[in-house]
């Protein structure tokens, strides 16, 4: 099994190296020769919202990389939030579930989350580079987009419906829950996202200027997570859940 260790969570220590291990992950035996990095998503740049940072890279394979895409978006840890729990379980469904197999997400290279830092790497294909277009977090999507996210919704739960699953088993320790654990305590714990969202709202009646305005939740549903294409595509959406 391939080990990374601590994840880097700044754009200057991404290396081929590192992305050619990274990948190995879920495709062992792909080389990479050199990496170009595009852009670098500060947080609060732009109208999307995210627990993550993203860096858009162009990577440059070796022989053996098959089909797999260049263009590429690389999702990373944000030091300064204790988002451990969701990073740890959009990593888990990347590897577990592949949800681009039977629905429209993105591709997914190569995931790695590291449990001693909390770090993490998820390296996804890049859909912009295919005319998608990210949902703004502040203006409402066209009722058209709803219908199709939605639809697409239905594919995902669809797929499980009806599934009996022994939780108990060892192949499912990585599903994490929403009524206790580390999740579930990210959420409700009095010190960690109440206290958060305590701080900004004091902020904002204060008139004090918001340094990192921020929104969280448990299922990436959020119309800004999704890339939408043509009127006859689906929306492609991120995924982050248990």
């Amino acid at each position: 099994m391939v080990e990374l260790g601590a994840f880097p969570t700044r754009a200057e220590e991404i290396s081929p190296e590192l992305l050619e291990t990274l990948i190995g992950t879920l495709h062992p035996g792909c080389s990479v020769r050199n990496v170009t990095v595009k852009k670098v998503w500060e947080w609060g740049q732009g109208e999307a919202v995210s627990t993550s940072g993203r860096i858009d890279l162009t990577l440059h394979y070796g022989a053996s990389s098959g089909d797999l895409p260049s263009e590429l978006v690389l999702k990373i840890a944000r030091p300064e939030l204790p988002a451990f729990p969701l990073y740890r379980n959009e990593v888990a469904i990347y590897s577990h579930v592949r949800p681009w197999t039977f629905m429209q997400a993105p591709r997914c290279l190569g995931a790695w989350f590291d449990d001693s830092t909390g770090s993490f790497g998820l390296l996804l294909e890049d859909l912009t580079s295919d005319g998608a277009t990210f949902c703004s977090a502040v203006a409402s999507p066209p009722v058209e987009v709803l219908e199709r996210g939605v639809r697409e919704l239905a594919r995902l739960h669809g797929r499980f419906w009806g599934t009996r699953a022994d939780w108990a088993s060892p192949s499912l320790r990585w599903v994490q829950s929403h009524v206790a654990g580390d999740l579930h305590d990210l959420f409700n714990h009095p010190d960690l996202v109440p206290r958060m969202i305590e701080d900004e709202v004091a902020k904002i009646q204060h008139n004090e200027p918001v340094q990192h305005p921020w929104r969280l939740h448990h299922l990436e549903t959020r119309m800004e997570t999704w890339q939408t294409r043509a009127r006859s595509s689906r929306p492609r959406s991120g995924i982050q859940m248990s």
